[in-house]
């Protein structure tokens, strides 16, 4: 058997068929590889991203950017939209503030013609009645002072004003409204029914703390965006959806102002419920509520302003700074799907999964269909009502709305506490897996130390599990759960808890 190989034997026109196919396949290649050299070639000269790709750094090369054209054309229309927000918001902004103002104008009148009235009665020997007069009564006027003047300011020509000069004018108008609200409330004091005070000592006991805004950061707004690539286009955007925001906020702030002063001079009652007679009878939801004849009498400043610390431990009586403390760090998670404007209770009532048990490294879904996680959010002495009003972040906070609040509080010994809650709009919260309040269905504006939110409260020693379920209609939400930081059974005696009702 041979071991050589076997070579075929071609003849010569099947060798000539054979080189023939070899040089088109080489025809070919040459061809294909020249047109492949024009092309990337064309690219690097035209693309200079590519370039960059090729000859760069060696970084991975972007994909391909959307014309310089069409981004300034966007950033035109996010403008101009953000344009129209910003003189929408500032508008109804002044229509609040406005609002503030004919309502002080109108009880300021009123208590200028009480004083003189009074003044009248007392020369003439009637005060307080005719037929049972004062003989020792001096005329001594409750509105002693004239009231500061507040300078509003004035609506500007919005089309000579670009979005950073419209957004800096809301918030001296949200203090002008805030500043004109104080004056409301020291009048209400002026009016107590039982314990009158001078309006130059009143205007002291109203101050608001006024809620610190955040400033629009110039260099993200920079014109000069030619790609969409290196996030300065995202934050362009992001940053003109936070100054609307947080315009909103100073909106839903003024009107929550204006809810309560017309409120307030309808009814002739304040904010923290001492006049009890406007409290609507105890009915199987509302429950029942605080006796007035067991509040001890404290002086009308702790009434009107008690005083409140910022914390999450209660420790030996004496050791706290305050009377109160206010639960000021929480973590939160929402928002999750809201029931819709009719807001029914059953519909309210629907459990979403932190009821089930809080998992801080879990996931949700939430209202259209966003993703959901958990978290941290702690209030400053700094912020709105001194820090006592607790808030979802500006991006999370919107209309039609349901949130979770978690957080645990630590006691250095079984207790039970008195507790005031108050929401914005329905609330309702668990203690260690037991409800212990639960607000009313209907909007209302978040109310501190209202007489019928009180409710005694049980802690263990060691940790205590708070949740609070927060749900918004229209305008922003906020709610706050304060506790005495001490046992008072004076107080608490009479007071039953959500369980035993």
């Amino acid at each position: 058997m041979s071991l050589r190989p076997h070579i075929p034997v071609w003849t010569p026109p099947e060798r000539a068929a054979r080189r023939a196919a070899r040089m088109r396949r080489i025809r070919q290649f040459f061809i294909a590889s020249v047109l492949l050299h024009v092309i990337v070639l064309a690219s690097l000269a035209v693309s200079p991203r590519l370039r960059a790709m090729v000859f760069g750094d060696g970084s991975p090369a972007p994909q391909m950017d959307a014309r310089e054209a069409e981004i300034q054309r966007a950033m035109d229309t996010l403008l101009e939209l953000q344009h129209r927000r910003l003189t929408r918001t500032l508008t109804q902004l002044a229509g609040y503030r406005d609002q503030l103002n004919e309502i002080r104008e109108r009880n300021l009148a009123r208590l200028f013609e009480a004083d003189e009235e009074r003044r009248r009665s007392i020369a003439a020997g009637t005060w307080p009645t005719a037929e049972r007069p004062d003989r020792d009564a001096v005329f001594s006027p409750l509105m002693d002072v004239e009231p500061p003047v507040i300078e509003r300011s004035a609506l500007p020509n919005f089309e000579e004003k670009d979005i950073l000069e419209l957004y800096r004018m809301h918030q001296p108008m949200e203090e002008e409204a805030g500043r004109l609200y104080e004056r409301f409330r020291a009048m209400q004091l002026v009016e107590h029914p039982e314990e009158p005070i001078p309006f130059s000592a009143a205007i002291d006991s109203t101050r608001l703390v006024m809620p610190v805004r955040r400033d629009i950061e110039p260099e993200k707004l920079n014109r000069e965006i030619d790609t969409v690539l290196d996030g300065r286009f995202k934050a362009f955007r992001d940053e003109l959806n936070e100054t609307y925001l947080e315009a909103e906020n100073m909106v839903v702030n003024a009107r929550r102002w204006v809810e309560l002063a017309m409120e307030l001079e309808t009814r002739r009652s304040d904010q923290f419920g001492e006049l009890y007679d406007v409290i609507p009878p105890p009915t199987a939801y509302y429950g029942h509520y605080l006796n007035p004849n067991q509040l001890r009498r404290v002086s009308l400043q702790r009434v009107i302003n008690p005083p409140v610390s910022l914390g999450n431990a209660l420790g030996e009586e004496g050791t706290h700074p305050s009377e109160w403390m206010s639960i000021d760090r929480w973590y939160y998670v929402g928002p999750f799907t809201h029931p819709g404007r009719q807001r029914r209770l059953d519909q309210l009532d629907r459990h979403y999964p932190p009821e089930s048990g809080v998992d801080l490294d879990a996931t949700y879904e939430g209202k259209d269909g966003r993703r959901l996680t958990w978290k941290y959010r702690r209030m400053d002495p700094e912020f709105l009502e001194n820090g006592i009003r607790i808030e979802p972040f500006v991006i999370d906070n919107e209309s039609y709305a349901i949130w979770y609040f978690y957080t645990e509080v630590h006691s250095d010994a079984d207790r039970t506490v008195l507790a005031s809650f108050a929401s914005d709009d329905f609330g309702v919260c668990w203690v260690n897996g037991r409800r212990v309040w639960q607000g009313p269905p209907e909007q209302q504006p978040w109310v501190p130390f209202a007489a019928h939110n009180f409710r005694v409260v049980p802690l263990k020693k060691g940790i205590n599990q708070f949740l609070f379920k927060l749900e918004n209609a229209p305008g922003t939400t906020g709610f706050s759960v304060i506790l005495m930081t001490y046992e008072d059974p004076v107080l608490t005696e009479g007071i039953p808890s959500e369980a035993s009702r």
